[in-house]
């Protein structure tokens, strides 16, 4: 059985190249062999928490914790797309990274 997300989980991976994650194995393809940064304390507990999921994979308890779990690695990775409200005009996917302003100061746009 391949579980899915309830809702799947958007990435900019690189210049213009998207990507849609809507089960735990192609999350754990992602973390394991297509993560653009080194990795955190929140990469790592997505890796143990999709591993779980796919070992367990009639759990959808699991399935929702890991996906939650890989959002955050997204986040901290700044490769997270998040969603806008329906009805803004333009794409309802807007990327969220880093950008330095001046020496020393980093902003989330």
């Amino acid at each position: 059985m391949d579980q899915r997300f309830d809702e799947p989980v958007s990435l900019m991976l690189g210049i213009s190249m998207t990507c849609t994650v809507d089960r735990p194995a192609k999350a754990a393809d992602i973390l394991l062999r297509q993560w653009p940064t080194e990795g955190g304390e929140k990469h790592r507990a997505a890796r143990a928490a999709v591993l779980k999921a796919m070992e367990n994979p009639s759990d959808p308890h699991l399935a929702a914790l890991s996906r939650e779990a890989f959002e955050d690695a997204a986040r901290e990775a700044d490769i997270l797309m998040e969603r806008q409200p329906f009805g803004v005009a333009g794409s309802n996917l807007i990327p969220k990274y880093k950008t330095r302003r001046k020496a020393g100061q980093v902003a989330t746009v």
